[in-house]
This record gives C-alpha cells, structure tokens and sequence, in this order.
C-alpha cells in the first residue's frame, strides 16, 4: 500500500494558498469598489474577470479537499468506478484522478451508453407527453371530448414526476460526473449548474402535473399544459446535451493525455 502522506501535505499546502488568495482578491476588490460571491463591502459593481478567477480557483480548491478526504480515508488511489488501484504514476501527473487507466479507457463507452439510453427514455416519454398534450388541444379545439387524450396525458405526467428524480439519482449516485471532472477539472463549474438545475426540473416536471389536474377542459387550459410541456422538454433537452458535451470532452482530453 503506498502511502500518501507527502501527497497530502503538498494538497494542504495548495489548498491554503488558495484560499489565501481567494481571500487576497476579494479583499483587493472591496478595496478597489467591487463586489464579489463573498463579499459585497466597498461598492455594487461585479468585476466578471474577478468573478470567473475567483469561480475556477474555488473549483480547484473542491477538487483538492476532495482528494485529501480520499487520502484520509485510504480511498484515494482506489477506482470510484471498478475499486481497483490507481497507479501512483497516474496520481502524480492527475493528482484529482478518481479512475483507473482501464476504467478511463472503458468508462467513456460504457458509461456514456448508460447515461445516453437514461436519455433516449426521456426523450421517448417526452415525445409521447408532447403528442398527448397536443391532441387533448386538438381535440379541445374542435369542440370534441378529449377525456381519453386528457387522462393519457396525466398518466404520463404523473410518470414524468417519478422518472426524473430517478434519473438523476442514477446521475449523481457516485458523484455528478466524477470520473469526467477528475480527467477535465475545469468543467467543474458548468457541472455544478447543471446539477442545480436537476432540482429545479423536478419542481418543474411537479407542478405542471399539479397544473393539469386542476387545468380546465378548454383550449385555453390544456393549451398553456401543452405550451408548459414543450418548455419543460427544450430545457431537459439542452440540460442533457451540456451534459453529453462534459462527458464526451473530458474523455477525449484523458484518453488522449497517453495513460
């Protein structure tokens, strides 16, 4: 077993200076009439060049307390995904790396199909919701019952309510892309709003089923349903694809670095 003492003391090392400098720019900042995430003393403006410094170094100071809680519980050279052993070699030049060259290799493929089926039976319940919802419209329009499109149309909402939470427990059951960040650590940003956003898609999702229980049988009603429900649809369609977009780039980056 290697021992990781000397790695720890390096992290900790790290991890005070940045937070000497993230305290240094913020002080900086106040005093020149800016403010920042932490602190609004000194005056109203936000310096964006200020902001994204400050963003990418708290995100470097995460990756390195992770890494010495890994240390610290004897996990840090061991895989999040296979627990196999990580090379010393490979935590030396990737001291964040939380997989192992084999798992680096074959994670992109096998994870990626995972996550992109998890995606393909969203797109394939938002699609049927999508054609009940305009249908009960339809229907509604033409001054025709729409009992049948209306009741199918609950039904799978009421799917779309327990399937999301699901699928993003499966996302982030061994860390919000983990493995992606540990190879590419400055999507750790974008991730990070991505995983704020599962929450607000899921009281999204929830109150457009309490809507349509309660929606009126008129065109107007089932309309604003159907408006509601291909909101919902573009937004998890682009949060899905930021998502494709970190996992695919990020293994790129690590299979092409020459594990």
């Amino acid at each position: 077993m290697h021992h990781y003492q000397e790695v720890r003391q390096e992290l900790v090392d790290r991890s005070a200076r940045l937070l000497a400098r993230i305290q240094n720019v913020v002080a900086d900042s106040s005093d020149r009439g800016f403010c920042t995430e932490q602190s609004t003393l000194g005056g109203d403006r936000v310096n964006p060049i200020v902001e994204d410094f400050l963003a990418a170094v708290r995100d470097e100071h995460g990756l390195i307390e992770s890494a010495i809680r890994r240390i610290d519980t004897k996990e840090y050279d061991c895989c999040i995904l296979c627990g196999g052993r990580i090379r010393p070699e490979r935590l030396e030049r990737m001291p964040y790396a939380v997989n192992c060259e084999s798992c680096s290799r074959d994670f992109p493929s096998e994870y990626t199909q995972r996550l992109r089926a998890h995606h393909s039976g969203l797109r394939k319940s938002m699609a049927r919701l999508l054609d009940t919802t305009a249908a009960a419209t339809s229907q509604l329009r033409k001054s025709e019952s729409a009992d049948v499109e209306i009741a199918a149309s609950l039904v799978l909402l009421l799917d779309l309510d327990r399937e999301l939470p699901e699928h993003f427990a499966f996302e982030e059951k061994d860390g919000y892309l983990a493995a992606a960040l540990a190879a590419a650590p400055r999507y750790h940003r974008k991730a990070i709003t991505l995983q704020q956003e599962h929450e607000q898609l899921c009281q999204t999702a929830h109150a457009l089923l309490d809507r349509a229980r309660s929606a009126e049988k008129s065109p107007d009603g089932w309309g604003e349903i159907e408006a509601g429900v291909r909101s919902l649809s573009a937004t998890l369609f682009a949060h899905e694809e930021a998502e494709n977009d970190i996992m695919e780039s990020a293994f790129l980056d690590d299979l092409g670095a020459g594990d």
